[in-house]
């Protein structure tokens, strides 16, 4: 199933009673709240945030505390029995004796896992002749956490661009966001080259917006 999809499922529940199981560094927590609002990244219950998966946690499941109907389970690994957490846990530790190493794979299975969704809401950005080369360069680039953050960026970026911000405003939204000058040339190039949204000033080898 598609990132999309699965998102798209939990939002379908906004404003109803859930129930979630959180995995905190190896520590099964339990949330029972209204769910507030869903983003790419995690959910929004009353008075917290969870992110899907980062810092060595993830969601492992979202039910409907009504019914307890599961409408999310953690997509990335397969779960074995009951006590999933625990098992996950003891495999990554065999697998990955250093901590870093055991996080870095987990993230690298979630930039894989949004690749087809990354893909989709590029393309319609995308110069015709071009489409299909995007959909390899996503792949290729949703290979690490790093790299799928500036593609997922730049596609931020090519909506804001064609809804008509500003520079000023795309040059504010990468600093909240933490994008350095190397990615923000990076985030740039991506746009020049797969769409028509920046042209280059002759005057100033920087590109610059279209608009």
């Amino acid at each position: 199933m598609y990132w999309e999809e699965i998102i798209n499922k939990v939002q379908n529940n906004i404003g109803k009673n859930v129930t979630i199981l959180y995995n905190k560094m190896g520590r099964l927590e339990t949330y029972q709240r209204k769910l507030c609002k869903v983003t790419d990244t995690g959910v929004f219950l009353e008075g917290v945030y969870l992110p899907f998966m980062g810092y060595g946690s993830y969601i492992e499941t979202i039910l409907l505390t009504k019914n307890r109907k599961v409408i999310y389970e953690n997509p990335s690994f397969e779960k074995t029995d009951k006590k999933a957490s625990e098992n996950f846990e003891r495999l990554a530790l065999k697998l990955y004796e250093d901590e870093n190493e055991r996080q870095e794979a987990i993230d690298c299975a979630m930039s894989r896992l949004k690749g087809p969704y990354l893909a989709k809401k590029g393309l319609p950005y995308v110069k015709e002749e071009l489409k299909e080369a995007w959909e390899s360069y996503v792949e290729m680039e949703t290979i690490n956490p790093t790299s799928c953050a500036i593609l997922e960026m730049s596609i931020r970026v090519m909506e804001a661009i064609s809804n008509g911000a500003e520079k000023v405003a795309i040059d504010e939204m990468l600093v909240i966001n933490g994008f350095d000058v190397n990615m923000y040339i990076d985030i740039m190039r991506t746009i020049k080259y797969f769409t028509n949204l920046i042209k280059e000033d002759t005057k100033n080898p920087a590109p610059t917006l279209s608009k």
